[in-house]
């Protein structure tokens, strides 16, 4: 199989006016309008219009850049305008008195924005490392003894061995649940 590789627009322009001599080509996206001048003969067409000839398409394309363009030139002065203003109001502002001691609200000034916020990260209260290991450690030490008791107990008693308890929900007993013992 042989591959070859893309034509540029130029060159596909090129092969179609070899190929049609009179064609009506887009010079920008080379699609190939007219093959006979009698199509576009009612478009009354000079020469040098219809070799640098741009089809609506690619003209209405060219004509939305442009619009987006000048929208984002105008947003990007006003956000600059408004970034101005921001700074020469944070340099002359002073901590205001009316916020008591004990508000929660954390204000901080910078150059460029005003954030207010908690303190804190928001979310559940993170507890120290060595206080989770304690925890884990009390909840296995209890697991144990309680099989201990168990077993001194005497193993050969089938209903005091530790089993899960049944899961019941609105619809009966919960099939996946552990059953016990």
């Amino acid at each position: 199989m042989i591959v070859r590789p893309a034509l540029t627009v130029q060159q596909t322009v090129a092969v179609h006016r070899n190929r049609f001599p009179q064609a009506l080509v887009c010079v920008v996206c080379a699609v190939l309008l007219a093959t006979m001048a009698t199509s576009y003969a009612t478009s009354n067409l000079t020469e040098p219009e219809r070799l640098a000839y741009v089809c609506a398409e690619c003209r209405q394309d060219a004509a939305d850049w442009a619009k987006a363009k000048a929208s984002r030139t105008t947003n990007l002065t006003a956000a600059r305008a408004a970034l101005a203003q921001t700074r020469v109001a944070l340099r002359r502002a002073e901590s205001t008195p009316d916020i008591p001691g004990t508000s929660n609200t954390v204000f901080r000034y910078n150059a460029t924005t005003v954030r207010t916020g908690r303190a804190r990260q928001p979310g559940r209260p993170r507890i120290g490392a060595a206080a989770q290991r304690q925890k884990t450690r009390d909840r296995v030490h209890a697991h144990r003894a309680q099989r201990k008791a168990v077993a001194a107990r005497g193993s050969d008693d089938r209903s005091a061995r530790l089993a899960p308890a049944s899961k019941e929900g609105s619809y009966g007993p919960d099939p996946m649940a552990p059953r016990p013992v």
